[in-house]
C-alpha cells in the first residue's frame, strides 16, 4: 500500500518543487557607469521583478571576472557611461548583458527575461514622450560562447558513469558472492579478509581509470570540450570520485542479503513452496528410496560452494591438514 499510494504522491512532490526549469531570483551584479535616473529605474525594475535579485554592486569591469569564478552572480549588467544623455539626445542607448553560459538553456533565460523587462520599462517611456526611445540590448556569453550543451552534459555524463561502474557493479558482485556462498568459504579460507575485498575493488578501479581516460579523450578529441586548469589535478578529483563510489558499493554489499532479481526469484520460490505444501503427501518417495539415497551420499568434513582459483587454493589447504573436502560449482 505504502507503494502504491505513497510513492506517487512523494514523486509529485518532489518533481513539482525540486526539479523545476524555472528561473527564479537569479542573483545578478550591476556596473553602473552613468549613475542617472534612467539607469537606476530600471535597476529598480529589474530588482522588483521575481526573476532577479540585485546582490552586488560593482565599480569596474575587473570585478566581473572573479564574482562569475566564485559562483555569486549569473548575469551581470553594464550600462555606459552618458547612459541618459544619449538617450535623450539621439533616442537610443544599448545596455550590455553579460551572462554564465555554462548551463546555455538557463543563460538564455536569463537574457530574454532581463531583455523582456527593459523592454518593458522602454514601452512605459513612450507613453509619456513625443519621440520613441529604444534601449538595444547587447549579449555576451561567458565561458560558452558558442552556447553547446555538451559543455553542461559531459561532467555530469562522466560522474553518473563512474558511479554506475563503481558503486552499483561492485556492490552487485559482492552482494552475488554472499547470495551462492562463496564469500563465507573465502572469509573462513586462510587468505586475509581485506585482501579479498581489495581484490574486488581493484578490477572496478581499473576499468573506471579506463573509462576516465576514454571520457577525456572523446570530449576533447569528438565533442571539442576544452579542458580548463590543470589536468593532473582534474584526474586526481576523478579517482578520488572513483575510490569513493568503490567504498559505498562495498557499504551497500554489507547491508544487502540479495540482489533485487534474487529478490524476486525468492519471493516466488517461496510461494511455489506454500503451494506445494497444500498438495497431498502421497507423491513422497517410499521409505526404500531415501533410504538407498542415503546410503549414496558420501560424509565430507568440509562442502566449498565454487571451485575457482578460491575454492581449489581452500581445498589444497584442507587436505594438508586431512579434512575431507569436496567443491561443487554453484
Amino acid at each position: 500500500m505504502l507503494i502504491l499510494f505513497g510513492m506517487p504522491l512523494m514523486q509529485i512532490l518532489i518533481f513539482g518543487f525540486a526539479l523545476t526549469n524555472e528561473v527564479k531570483n537569479t542573483r545578478i551584479a550591476i556596473l553602473d557607469n552613468s549613475k542617472d535616473e534612467v539607469t537606476a529605474a530600471i535597476i529598480n525594475q529589474l530588482n522588483a521583478s521575481r526573476y532577479f535579485d540585485v546582490v552586488k554592486n560593482i565599480n569596474g569591469e575587473k570585478e566581473l571576472e572573479p564574482a562569475f569564478r566564485e559562483g555569486k552572480i549569473k548575469l551581470a549588467v553594464i550600462f555606459p557611461s552618458q547612459f541618459q544623455q544619449s538617450l535623450l539626445h539621439t533616442n537610443k542607448a544599448a545596455v550590455q548583458l553579460i551572462a554564465d553560459a555554462t548551463d546555455p538553456n538557463v543563460a538564455n533565460t536569463l537574457t530574454n527575461y532581463a531583455t523582456a523587462v527593459i523592454r518593458d520599462y522602454q514601452s512605459n517611456m513612450k507613453g509619456h514622450q513625443d519621440f520613441p526611445y529604444t534601449i538595444k540590448t547587447e549579449t555576451r556569453m561567458l565561458y560558452n560562447p558558442q552556447m553547446k550543451g555538451s559543455y553542461n552534459f559531459v561532467p555530469g555524463v562522466m560522474a553518473m558513469v563512474l558511479m554506475l561502474v563503481c558503486a552499483m557493479m561492485t556492490s552487485i558482485s559482492i552482494v552475488r558472492e554472499k547470495e551462492i556462498g562463496t564469500m563465507e568459504v573465502i572469509l573462513v579460507s586462510p587468505m586475509v579478509p581485506m585482501r579479498v575485498i581489495i581484490a574486488k575493488m581493484v578490477p572496478y578501479f581499473l576499468l573506471s581509470s579506463v573509462n576516465i581516460a576514454s571520457i577525456l579523450l572523446l570530449s576533447v578529441f569528438v565533442l571539442d570540450v576544452p579542458i580548463q586548469g590543470n589536468l593532473a589535478l582534474l584526474v586526481g578529483e576523478c579517482l578520488f570520485f572513483t575510490i569513493n563510489a568503490l567504498a559505498l558499493g562495498l557499504l551497500i554489499s554489507s547491508v544487502a542479503r540479495r540482489t533485487p532479481y534474487s529478490e524476486a526469484a525468492h519471493l516466488t520460490r517461496s510461494g511455489k513452496r506454500d503451494a506445494a505444501a497444500k498438495t497431498k503427501r502421497s507423491a513422497a518417495p517410499p521409505p526404500a528410496v531415501l533410504y538407498g539415497c542415503s546410503m549414496s551420499v558420501r560424509t565430507v568434513d568440509a562442502v566449498i560452494v565454487g571451485a575457482g582459483f578460491a575454492g581449489l587454493y581452500a581445498i589444497y589447504k584442507m587436505r594438508e591438514i586431512g579434512i575431507t573436502a569436496h567443491a561443487f560449482e554453484a
